[in-house]
């Protein structure tokens, strides 16, 4: 029945509704009915309607509610969302970048800021009236007749000296994933700590004015929360610690419309610009390790094709996400990285020569660096260097290669063992990035160099002493050449005689001449398979295995024996002879 012919009558569109044409409604039906014109009757229906849904809510035991008023008449500064249908989706998880997602993540990373933002102010808003009854409190006591000026308790605002701006107090574009100063070592803490310590004389000026030091602790609390809030931050935060800090009007609010384009001084494209220009290598493997599967997605990019794929970057990892950068494999590089270092780690690197080329605090107080060692290095270099690194310095050692991906800044780290309670990851802050090459650098490189050649020469020596160990049965006899017998003899010399090599040698070198092997021969034989010949003697190998087989083959012994066998007649292969193969028993 719904087409417009069944069962052959015809049924025009005006046959199931009528449309209002004001004009002529003549021509189109009655006209509107005036109760649905007013805003106010709209408003009241929407509001039935939210009632009813809001009661069947909580009948069906959930906690979500409906609020049929605008986000305007909420009090709500929030841009409208994009809708992101399923073919955005699709082509997003395939690494397809598409201006309707960016357009999206810019909206929804905008409204979350500005919910975390009214958060954030409230929270300093009550410690500023804490503080601030604190500071009454000590005035009442001590009868002082004064009032907390901006120096006492504005946080931020004045260093604890009252007379300079302190910028470390502001949240600036230094802080977040820009470098920034390296962290105190008094830890969270640390500016209560410097007010509590010091002389007498200091303890007698804080008892003498103690809402001074209700004001200083005040600032060393915003201190701290603008720390929390510079490593710390999930989709919440993407504008707080990314968007440039005069992103405000003049009264310290939001200012909207200069987030409505592209952010000219996004602080992400900024970290990554600095750490793309301290590692100094021309293409970059980009990867992005999916939080459900674990699979890397990879990608080859230049510097540039890697700002310009920034906010695709940004997507994925607020979808969970974690994105990580190593040199490409084709680039001629001698970065090193080490993994899972503290503040302690890295002052004893700097103090060693071995000075991060870049220093990355992937979660609080856990710190990635690059260091570089030469302009270029090969890969089994690098290698050796991560490994002589992580074990000096107690970093993550399976880390330790010439391949491994590093973190790469102006992204959250999703993994769960550190997101908070309330939802927050710690943000991947670019801390250093000099980009120099470490004073240790050229040591470093030579050290690794003479480790390879040892570990190549034990490597030798012990598929040397490996192949002596073969069990004599898997030769025949008669095909044994004088390189078999040699490692016959030497796989038990070497257990008798342990580490005396080259007593090995001799004995060894003497049977093989008593048996009518030629110096030629035995000489060949002791140049292939003399255990850690090349290590045992440096630089005279051949004058060693000349002088061994020259003393074998004049002893008395030696040369009887070789006599002997030249008068006994030729020995007959067994079962052969020159009329063919012999059958008798």
């Amino acid at each position: 029945i719904s087409e417009r012919i069944n069962d052959g009558i015809e049924r025009p569109a005006a046959q199931w509704f009528k449309r209002y044409n004001g004009k002529t409604p003549e021509k189109g039906g009655a006209q509107k009915t005036e109760a649905l014109k007013p805003k106010a009757w709209l408003e009241q229906t929407r509001e039935a309607w939210a009632d009813h849904a809001n009661r069947a809510l909580e009948r069906a035991g959930h906690d979500a509610r409906i609020d049929h008023r605008t986000l305007e008449a909420q009090g709500i500064e929030r841009l409208p969302g994009v809708h992101l249908g399923p073919n955005v989706v699709e082509m997003e998880g395939r690494g397809i970048r598409t201006d309707r997602a960016d357009v999206a993540l810019n909206i929804d990373t905008a409204n979350a800021q500005i919910i975390d933002l009214q958060e954030y102010r409230e929270a300093i808003d009550h410690e500023r009236n804490r503080q601030s009854e604190e500071i009454q409190r000590h005035q009442r006591v001590s009868g002082a007749d004064r009032t907390a000026g901006p120096e006492h308790g504005d946080t931020g605002r004045r260093s604890p000296a009252g007379h300079e701006p302190d910028p470390a107090g502001q949240r600036g574009a230094g802080g977040g994933v820009a470098e920034s100063p390296a962290p105190d070592r008094g830890g969270m803490g640390g500016a209560g700590q410097r007010v509590a310590g010091g002389s007498r004389r200091g303890e007698q000026r804080r008892a003498e004015r103690p809402e001074r030091v209700a004001g200083v602790a005040l600032e060393a609390m915003a201190n701290r929360d603008a720390g929390f809030h510079d490593a710390y931050g999930g989709a919440a935060d993407r504008i707080v610690a990314l968007a440039r800090p005069d992103a405000t009007d003049n009264r310290g609010r939001l200012d909207l419309a200069a987030l409505g384009g592209p952010m000219k001084n996004d602080r992400t494209l900024q970290a990554i610009g600095r750490q793309l220009k301290a590692m100094g290598c021309e293409r970059f493997d980009i990867g992005v390790r999916d939080a459900t599967t674990g699979q890397m997605m990879n990608r080859e990019w230049s510097a540039a094709e890697v700002l310009q794929n920034t906010p695709w970057l940004k997507r994925m990892n607020a979808q969970g996400n974690d994105v990580y950068i190593r040199p490409a494999e084709q680039e001629r590089h001698g970065l090193v990285l080490v993994d899972d270092l503290s503040e302690f780690d890295l002052d004893d690197m700097k103090a060693e020569g071995r000075e991060p080329a870049l220093v990355v605090e992937t979660s609080p107080k856990n710190y990635q660096a690059w260091v570089k060692v030469a302009d270029a290095a090969g890969g089994e270099l690098r290698g050796q260097i991560a490994r002589t690194l992580a074990s000096e310095y107690d970093a993550d050692p399976a880390s330790a290669d010439s391949r491994h991906y590093g973190r790469l800044a102006g992204f959250t780290n999703r993994k769960d063992k550190h997101t908070t309670r309330a939802g927050y990851q710690p943000w991947v802050l670019l801390r250093e990035s000099k980009g120099k090459t470490a004073t240790a650098g050229p040591a470093l490189v030579q050290q690794a160099g003479q480790q390879i050649e040892q570990a190549q020469r034990q490597q030798e020596k012990a598929r040397r002493l490996a192949s002596l160990e073969l069990p004599e049965r898997q030769l025949s006899r008669h095909r044994r050449t004088a390189l078999d017998e040699y490692r016959s003899e030497m796989a038990g010399l070497v257990k008798r005689f342990g580490d005396d090599l080259s007593k090995c040698d001799f004995i060894a070198a003497q049977k093989l001449a008593s048996r009518g092997r030629s110096a030629e021969e035995i000489g060949k034989a002791m140049a292939e398979a003399s255990p850690a010949l090349a290590e045992r003697k440096p630089g005279h190998e051949a004058d060693y295995i000349e002088r061994t087989v020259s003393k074998v083959m004049g002893l008395p012994s030696v040369q009887l024996a070789r006599a002997e066998l030249a008068r006994a007649p030729a020995p007959r292969q067994r079962g052969m002879d020159r009329g063919g193969p012999d059958f008798s028993m």
